[in-house]
């Protein structure tokens, strides 16, 4: 396993990811909207990088959603099936938007199921008025 840092590892992950290897990224992590791709987490809108969305067009690996939380018997994990980026898209952002909402969607279940691993350290939405009840996590 190699851990790269989070600054310039666009080209490492490439080519990782053009070698067969597994590439594991974390991506609950919010960003401006001016660089960000505009998601719907529990009925709200929140941007996020579109950057593994990215990875997996170019590279044409698919994205496999896994996490991993500490439960009731010890540590637990489970994987979404995979989201196959479409080669043959010809509107690269809407595919970028479309990848990184499927992943979104599966970060969503698991804080479902699982609201105290999940803990954001910083403001994950903007201002905007509250999601109704039974949205929120």
């Amino acid at each position: 396993m190699t851990i790269l840092p989070m600054e310039g590892t666009a080209r490492r992950v490439l080519r990782a990811l053009q070698q067969n290897e597994y590439v594991a990224l974390v991506v609950d992590r919010p960003v401006p909207c001016t660089e960000g791709v505009p998601v719907t987490f529990f009925g709200r809108t929140t941007y996020v990088s579109g950057g593994p969305a990215a990875l997996a067009l170019k590279s044409g690996a698919a994205l496999l959603p896994g996490y991993t939380w500490y439960g009731h018997h010890g540590w637990y994990g489970r994987f979404f099936p995979p989201i196959f980026p479409r080669a043959k898209s010809s509107e690269r952002e809407g595919e970028i938007q479309r990848l990184t909402q499927a992943i979104y969607d599966a970060l969503e279940v698991m804080v479902r199921a699982w609201p105290t691993q999940w803990y954001m350290f910083r403001p994950f939405w903007d201002a905007t008025p509250a999601a109704s009840p039974e949205q929120m996590p």
